[in-house]
């Protein structure tokens, strides 16, 4: 096992066989450069090589009509707005288990203009990675209230300097709002500054 990271910066382990990543595993931490925490517990774990597989058979490098043998009619296939990583759904695909699809010839799913979900696929795609982040588990929401909960750390005017907000965040996290010359920043990072990743951008001279 040792230290990585990905694309968010956050502080993950890769699970290497020779010189191999076989999974990574994401345990709570936060800093991307510390040392590993032996003690920490393991919440999501992403597989990558094809020798591991479900209690059904699906494993990384399976065919699209394969997994449908196992795991029934395919319900969806959703990329993401951002990365662009393609997620597929099944009808009986297991509570805790997210199979993310990759295609040789471009992207797995066949989209609409300007869609971002599809019952179609090309006919490379496959399983490209596991996923297991803890089967049946009940997940909670906390919220920060932008409103109420923000700081600025320095007296500002109206007119003339950049503005800043500090707002109250949950597990040693806080949102950081503040502008630059052409657009509004929105991001969530530790109280130390050590890890900063960006939720949303907004350019200055939008009309809604």
């Amino acid at each position: 096992m040792s230290r990585t990271s990905d694309g968010e910066g956050l502080a993950l382990i890769a699970v290497k066989r020779a010189a191999k990543t076989i999974m990574t595993m994401y345990a709570g931490e936060v800093n991307p450069k510390a040392r590993l925490n032996e003690r920490a517990r393991i919440e999501y774990i992403e597989v990558w090589d094809q020798s591991y597989h479900t209690a059904a058979g699906v494993h990384p490098k399976m065919q699209l009509p394969e997994v449908v043998q196992k795991y029934g009619e395919l319900k969806e296939i959703m990329m993401s707005e951002i990365e662009a990583r393609e997620y597929a759904t099944f009808a009986q695909q297991p509570v805790g288990i997210q199979l993310r699809l990759k295609a040789e010839d471009g992207l797995a799913g066949v989209y609409g203009e300007e869609e971002r979900t599809t019952t179609r696929y090309s006919p490379s795609a496959h399983v490209f990675s596991i996923s297991i982040n803890g089967a049946g588990k009940k997940f909670s929401s906390a919220y920060t209230d932008l409103k109420s909960d923000c700081t600025s750390p320095m007296a500002q005017s109206p007119e003339g300097q950049h503005s800043s907000l500090y707002c109250k965040g949950q597990g040693g996290y806080r949102i950081h709002i503040f502008d630059t010359a052409m657009s509004v920043h929105v991001n969530v990072e530790t109280v130390d500054k050590k890890v900063s990743i960006p939720l949303a951008t907004q350019s200055l001279d939008y009309d809604r």
